[in-house]
Order: structure tokens, then C-alpha cells, then sequence
């Protein structure tokens, strides 16, 4: 439960292409009407089923160990980096096996080949692999790029002002409204004074 939303994804999709790797791939029929159905870990190919078997337990333990407490090595590849390569080798065995299998020189008297159920769910699983190892490498970036750890930088917050900061600052600046009204009107009181004559007593 404290794996998130793709790392659940990739352990999925690693259990399904194993669980795969263990159920029917092919079958065949020869020309007696005898047939044979392989493993993916048995038959011709059976070093493909495997090497897809231990890629996909390889990655599932990859991503269950830090959650159950276990230390990983490093390695010289980011995470995203290395579920994309296990799941794309995986495709590429996987089209490899099905390549030499459904060849017509593959096989003497064969007159039937067919894919089973097993090829299948072991190619779903690959591709949910690939799909969230991409998802988990698109993270990782951004965090990168983002920076400082991954965390988004918050926005700077001015401190809140006490009351009656802004009138003082106001009052400062010369910007009080009544401070500008009683300037205004000594002003008009100073100039009015000077234009009015002085009355002199005639005695």
C-alpha cells in the first residue's frame, strides 16, 4: 500500500509477464496428428521464457524491496531508465521466440502452429513494464529540472502588517489624506492673508 499508482502498475505488470512466462506460449500439430504444447520456460526457445522470467522478477523485487525496509545497490541508471530496458528486451525476446517458432523451416512435418494464452499475458505484462517504467523516468525528470529535491518552490509570503501600518507608512510618506487636507488649507489660509490690506489707524 505504500507503493504509488505506477510503481503498483510495474509490480503488476512484472507478476503478470512472469505468471505468463510459466503458462503455454505455443502449440503444434504434425502431420500424424500428433501435437505438442510448450512453456515459456520449456521447449526449443525455453532460454527466452526464462531470461523474460528473471527480468520480470528482477523488476518486481526492484521495486517491492525498499518498501519492506531491504538496502539496493546502486546502479549507474535511473529507475525509469532501467524498467524501459528490462521491458523492451523482454519485447524483443518475446519477437524473437514468436520470429524462429512461426518460421517454415522451424519444425518437420508441422502443419499447424498456434499461439497460446500464455504469449499472450506474458506480452500484456512487458508492456505494462515499459509503459510504467516510462512513467516513473517522465517523473524523475521533472523533479530533476524542478530542482531542490523535488519539491516545488513555494512562493515567498509577505509578512502580515499590524494594524494601522499602512496608515503610519501613509503618515511617513507625506501620503495622509488629512495631513494633505490641513496643509492644503493653511496654504489657501497663508495666500488669502497676504492678499488682504492692513487697516491702519488714522490716530
Amino acid at each position: 500500500m505504500r507503493l504509488d499508482v505506477t510503481r503498483k502498475w510495474l509490480l503488476l505488470g512484472s507478476a503478470v509477464a512472469a505468471i505468463g512466462a510459466l503458462l503455454p506460449w505455443y502449440a503444434d500439430l504434425d502431420a500424424f496428428g500428433a501435437g505438442d504444447r510448450f512453456l515459456g520456460v520449456t521447449g526449443p526457445l525455453f532460454l527466452v521464457g526464462l531470461m523474460v522470467l528473471a527480468s520480470a522478477i528482477f523488476a518486481g523485487v526492484w521495486v517491492l524491496f525498499p518498501t519492506l525496509g531491504k538496502r539496493l545497490p546502486s546502479l549507474p541508471v535511473k529507475e525509469g531508465a532501467l524498467y524501459i530496458f528490462l521491458g523492451v528486451q523482454d519485447l524483443l525476446l518475446l519477437l524473437v521466440a514468436n520470429s524462429v517458432f512461426f518460421h517454415p523451416k522451424f519444425g518437420v512435418n508441422i502443419v499447424l502452429k498456434k499461439t497460446q494464452f500464455g504469449m499472450v499475458m506474458t506480452g500484456l505484462g512487458v508492456l505494462i513494464m515499459v509503459w510504467s517504467g516510462y512513467q516513473i523516468y517522465k517523473k524523475s525528470a521533472m523533479m530533476r529540472s524542478i530542482g531542490m529535491g523535488g519539491e516545488m518552490p513555494m512562493p515567498q509570503r509577505e509578512p502580515a502588517r499590524p494594524a494601522g501600518s499602512a496608515r503610519y507608512g501613509m503618515m511617513r510618506s507625506g501620503q495622509d489624506p488629512v495631513d494633505r487636507a490641513v496643509s492644503s488649507l493653511n496654504k489657501e489660509v497663508g495666500r488669502t492673508l497676504r492678499r488682504e490690506p492692513v487697516d491702519r489707524d488714522p490716530n
